[in-house]
């Protein structure tokens, strides 16, 4: 019985934590009118990562607005990668759709093109609070990623798809927990494939190091 009450606390616990962080989300969106859309992602994407540290007792608030006001400087870049991803996949859909016949090669270059895209929007806010690097190497680490990371970016794909349909049928779901859900589902995985890479080049580089040894 003791264990049950644990568990529904520390339930209760989290769920209050997610909508609380998802309420400080939108106020920072609502308040910025949709122009601090990627430094509030970054921010939340900071305190998910925290959490999957370990660093469940960090004060909410003012993790998310330091790490909001250092990314306000330094986000124009994703900003402008994602207006210009959106422009040329609605460019690319438009010409799609007014072509009666479009040829193989063409339409695979198509399909290749935005699979690419999407892998990198999947991974690009996990990298970029995981990794320390400059915008390009986080572009080209989020392709890199995603490309040897089918299994992880299908389940991300998946949970996104699963969580579109939960809060079309729950719409007043959204306010509590609409944005914090998909930084989770993006992160989770995201961070277990992290980890397994880190623990590949560990493995790796320490075997290298004993095999230099051994050939001494």
């Amino acid at each position: 019985m003791e264990k049950t009450m644990n568990g529904l606390y520390t339930l209760c616990e989290w769920i209050t934590k997610g909508a609380w962080l998802n309420l400080i989300w939108l106020a920072y969106l609502i308040v910025g009118l949709g122009i601090t859309a990627v430094p509030a992602a970054i921010a939340a994407f900071t305190v998910v990562r925290k959490w999957l540290r370990g660093e469940t007792d960090l004060k909410t608030w003012y993790t998310f607005h330091t790490t909001f006001i250092t990314s306000c400087r330094k986000s124009w870049k994703p900003m402008a990668l994602f207006t210009a991803v959106i422009l040329l996949l609605s460019a690319q859909a438009v010409y799609l759709l007014m072509q009666q016949a479009v040829h193989p090669v063409q339409f695979t270059a198509i399909v290749l093109f935005i699979a690419l895209a999407g892998g990198v929007a999947l991974y690009l806010f996990p990298v970029w609070v995981h990794y320390d690097l400059s915008f390009l190497q986080m572009v080209k680490q989020a392709a890199l990623i995603a490309l040897v990371s089918p299994l992880h970016t299908l389940f991300m794909v998946l949970s996104a798809v699963a969580l579109v349909l939960v809060f079309a049928a729950m719409p007043a779901l959204f306010p509590f927990f609409g944005l914090v859900t998909f930084a989770v589902a993006f992160m989770v995985p995201a961070y277990h494939r992290f980890l397994q890479i880190s623990r590949k080049k560990e493995a790796l580089h320490n075997g290298m190091v004993s095999f230099s040894h051994t050939s001494k």
